[in-house]
């Protein structure tokens, strides 16, 4: 008997002996979406929609929440991409250019994405990816270290700044912007390592 405890202690402190903490780190991802109603004529158009970070900051906790982490576990957040969505339009002839511009904390806009020669009625529900300027991930960035640092926010001022092109005189669509965001959470797990 003492011979098979010996055996079993001998097993078990080779276990515990086996085992260490290591640090996992992993994305979660997250889409947000902000939208925009705009009136366009011949003339152009100009339009700003304010939206409170608080909102998207709140859906970060929840999805958090789903996989049991919270904003303690959060290394970083970052804006990875965007996409200009028509989802709906009243003129399907329209086409339009748009610039699309954001500002926080500041009292200047800055450039997002700009499309061109946007054909709404071959665009509904169709990405359009445009490349993001440098200088709108880093506001978006910002926004993100504030919501991850617990900082005071203040709205986010996204601006729609275009005319229609050709196809009519006016236009009524809605635009969804749907930015991709990555939460890269930090949590110790102990592993077995029988090698270690």
């Amino acid at each position: 008997m003492k011979k098979y405890i010996v055996i079993f202690l001998t097993i078990f402190v080779m276990v515990i002996n086996s085992c260490e903490d290591v640090e996992v780190h992993y994305p979660i991802p997250l889409q947000s979406q902000l939208e925009l109603i705009i009136i366009a004529t011949g003339s152009g158009h100009d339009i700003t929609v304010q939206f409170d970070p608080n909102d998207l900051a709140s859906e970060l906790v929840d999805k958090l929440n789903e996989v049991g982490l919270s904003m303690d576990d959060v290394e970083k957040i970052v804006l990875e991409g965007a996409a200009y969505i028509v989802v709906e339009t009243n003129n399907s002839e329209a086409v339009i250019n748009d610039s699309v511009n954001a500002r926080y904390k500041g009292p200047d806009f800055i450039n997002m994405m700009y499309v061109d020669q946007l054909n709404l009625g071959l665009a509904v529900n169709i990405p359009q990816t445009e490349i993001l300027t440098t200088e709108c991930v880093s506001l978006f960035n910002s926004v993100l270290d504030d919501i991850k640092n617990n900082e005071s926010l203040t709205d986010i001022f996204i601006q729609s700044k275009g005319f229609i092109v050709s196809g009519g005189t006016d236009a009524i669509f809605r635009v969804v912007l749907d930015l991709t965001i990555t939460t890269v959470v930090k949590k110790t797990q102990t592993i077995f390592d029988p090698l270690g």
